[in-house]
């Protein structure tokens, strides 16, 4: 069976996407689960919880996007933290992706994620202002125990459009900030980029034509 996963920033089109070639694959008679893969704190969530009220209490991302980002920076600089950070989230993230990827794998189903570990991956690379270098070896390691996508699609779009298809997002630097990350990630990866801006019957189009070659 094959895994495949999209990412990208937020406003990318990512979920739209992925939703239409579940439907493109299902009509086509495969087996096929959507899932939306960012990571969630399940175990982890009473610890994060109590790291906001202690360190996080008075910044709010919303509001006051650059003083946010710089606490959990400087919150991020202390190795005991991060380590702490990783210990509490990799249970989380094991077990919600074998529920969520491996599980339907095993059952011989196709698997479309909408984001993935890599999402997580930006997001701590960032806070800690990994290179190139140690952003692989993070990602090597947890992918040691995770479900491999086969494929990958990054959606790449302009800082601008992203800010306004969504409103949710809180700042226009927050994307800026980690859309150079994910095209950096991306070419390591060898993701299939994906232009954002196209319309979503093309880009069905792109995809459908890539796996169908793939496949040959």
């Amino acid at each position: 069976m094959t895994f495949i996963c999209f990412i990208g920033i937020d406003g990318s089109g990512k979920t739209t996407l992925a939703k239409q070639i579940v439907k493109t694959l299902t009509n086509k008679g495969i087996k096929v689960k959507y899932t939306w893969s960012r990571f969630e704190p399940w175990i982890s969530k009473p610890f994060i919880y109590l790291a906001k009220i202690f360190f996080l209490n008075k910044d709010n991302m919303n509001l006051n996007y650059k003083q946010y980002s710089a606490t959990r920076k400087n919150l991020f600089k202390n190795n005991i933290l991060y380590s702490v950070y990783l210990v509490l989230t990799i249970p989380d993230l094991i077990i919600q992706n074998i529920i969520k990827i491996g599980i339907p794998i095993m059952m011989g189903r196709y698997v479309v994620a909408d984001r993935y570990i890599y999402d997580t991956i930006v997001d701590i690379a960032f806070d800690r202002k990994f290179d190139i270098n140690n952003i692989m070896r993070l990602l090597k390691a947890l992918l040691y125990l995770l479900p491999k996508p086969q494929i990958i699609f990054l959606l790449d779009v302009d800082e601008e459009i992203a800010f306004k298809r969504k409103k949710d997002i809180p700042s226009l630097e927050y994307i800026k900030d980690r859309r150079t990350l994910y095209n950096t990630i991306g070419k390591e990866i060898r993701a299939v980029k994906l232009d954002g801006t196209k319309n979503l019957l093309t880009l069905e189009s792109e995809i459908s034509n890539y796996l169908e070659n793939r496949n040959n």
